[in-house]
């Protein structure tokens, strides 16, 4: 049986495999994930290494994709290159890439007790934290690449990696690392377990979390597997986590939740910043309800501009419930 030597990240790694294979199946068998935008549809060309040994002889299509200079130097596409007996390659080492993040929370009055963890899979990075559900205090974080961008850059693509080798490894591939993310967490909260958690994200990009086809959303009548707004059936840490509702393919769960937060702290920013009152957003875990609440004893202008925002307000989220009545319902109180 053939031997791949990878070097990588100043570490040596033997991988032994049977039969002619591409070189990126070699090193998806091995652990090791490239950057391939493009999702190994050989069209990008960023999948280069360094090889020499037994490789298949370089192709038209892949000397297309390559400078004279890089010809000569032993660069090959992972792609294209096929392994056909003991071979070694060299990996660039892997970019540093820093994913920030800014996080405040509304009042809210959650019954509950315990650890709550909130999860956006972002196509391009995750982002994780873990708070105190009955104070909402931010314990623990954690951020990072999206390490499925081996399997593509954007979702078409990667739903296109999904159709040629299944879903289970795209799945694998998140769980894996949102399993780190949660365990790192916990490491920092001083905790062993959690008590509940939410997963939001664009429609693909749950589709694979839960292990579901996700080709539908990618060709006509574009009609995903699941719109989700139910508990997962993947667990994280232990824990089965609820999915926001997606309104649609390309309007995700990600959207619905930035939307109807954003809406309502814009008109609360206004409030309080051109109008220096103390407006609050509150969070109702009874029905789920987010209200925005203004402090009593305005002056007949100052009362006439807030009325003038939540009226532009209203306007805003009966669209939203015009559009999708299944999924917004907006509530008048008296």
């Amino acid at each position: 049986m053939p031997t791949l030597t990878i070097h990588a990240d100043s570490a040596v790694k033997h991988w032994s495999f049977s039969g002619k294979q591409s070189l990126a199946a070699v090193l998806q068998q091995a652990g090791i994930g490239l950057q391939m935008p493009c999702g190994g549809n050989h069209t990008c060309g960023k999948c280069k290494v360094r090889c020499s040994g037994a490789f298949s002889p370089l192709t038209a299509e892949e000397a297309a994709l390559l400078s004279p200079e890089e010809q000569a130097g032993g660069v090959r596409l992972a792609c294209l290159t096929r392994v056909v007996g003991d071979a070694s390659v060299l990996l660039h080492e892997k970019t540093t890439v820093s994913t920030l993040s800014a996080v405040t929370l509304p009042e809210h009055t959650l019954g509950r007790q315990g650890l709550g963890l909130a999860v956006d899979i972002g196509t391009t990075t995750v982002a994780m934290q873990l708070y105190q559900l009955e104070t909402g205090a931010l314990l623990a974080e954690a951020l990072g690449i999206n390490r499925q961008d081996r399997f593509g850059a954007d979702v078409i693509s990667r739903i296109e990696s999904s159709n040629q080798q299944g879903v289970a490894s795209l799945q694998a591939c998140i769980h894996c690392q949102l399993e780190e993310m949660a365990a790192s967490c916990m490491r920092q909260a001083g905790t062993d377990h959690l008590d509940a958690a939410v997963i939001t994200g664009n429609t693909t990009m749950l589709h694979f979390w839960e292990g579901l086809d996700p080709r539908g959303i990618a060709v006509a009548p574009f009609t995903p597997a699941s719109l989700f707004g139910c508990t997962g059936r993947t667990a994280i840490a232990g824990i089965a986590p609820y999915l926001p509702p997606c309104l649609g393919p390309y309007v995700g769960a990600d959207i619905v939740c930035a939307a109807v937060t954003s809406a309502i702290r814009l008109v609360e920013a206004t409030v309080n910043d051109v109008l220096g009152l103390a407006a609050s957003v509150k969070v109702r875990e009874q029905d789920a309800s987010i209200s925005l609440h203004l402090p009593g004893g305005l002056s007949p202008t100052a009362e006439s501009t807030c009325q003038s925002l939540l009226a532009g307000l209203m306007v805003y989220f009966s669209a939203l419930h015009d559009e999708y009545p299944d999924n917004i319902e907006v509530l008048e109180d008296d």
